[in-house]
């Protein structure tokens, strides 16, 4: 009896509590330059008002800026998930400005525009949950500034 009510509580939290599945991973210092991975973090929400989304995350070791990462070589981040790749930059935007941009990509065709946000040291793309395909989620994370690219996990996806 205290097995079963037990489960009945786990079930009803369950069924009432706002779906966030947070999936957070670190990754060493070992490259040189301002986009050095230091942890990545996949999210997935659905709130009552909101649709389903995922949420992705790239911390780096050091502090950047737009304008550093516009003016450095090559400054992005991409976000490789099953089928899926989101990719984040930055470009000039139409009154001179730097812009950033979340692209979602399914066989090197832009599919959708995410959300993005840049802040001290983290990228945040967000999209709808579905445009990403196949369970369990397999994924890892590229950033590139100047020449150096650092890959987490350094081997293989999470």
């Amino acid at each position: 009896m205290k097995r079963a009510i037990g489960a009945l509580g786990v079930a009803m939290a369950l069924a009432f509590a706002t779906p966030a599945f947070a999936v957070t991973n670190t990754d060493p210092d070992d490259v040189p330059g301002k986009l050095d991975i230091a942890q990545v973090t996949r999210t997935f929400t659905n709130g009552p008002d909101a649709p389903p989304m995922v949420h992705l995350q790239a911390t780096t070791y050091d502090p950047w800026t737009l304008v550093e990462c516009h003016d450095s070589d090559a400054c992005s981040f991409t976000f490789e998930l099953n089928a899926l790749d989101v990719y984040w930059a930055v470009h000039a935007g139409p009154s001179g400005g730097i812009r950033q941009t979340c692209l979602i990509f399914r066989n090197e065709e832009v599919i959708a525009h995410g959300v993005s946000t840049k802040y001290h040291r983290s990228v945040f793309c967000s999209f709808r949950k579905r445009l990403l395909h196949g369970t369990p989620v397999r994924w890892r994370v590229l950033s590139l500034w100047g020449n150096t690219l650092d890959k987490a996990p350094d081997s293989g996806r999470y």
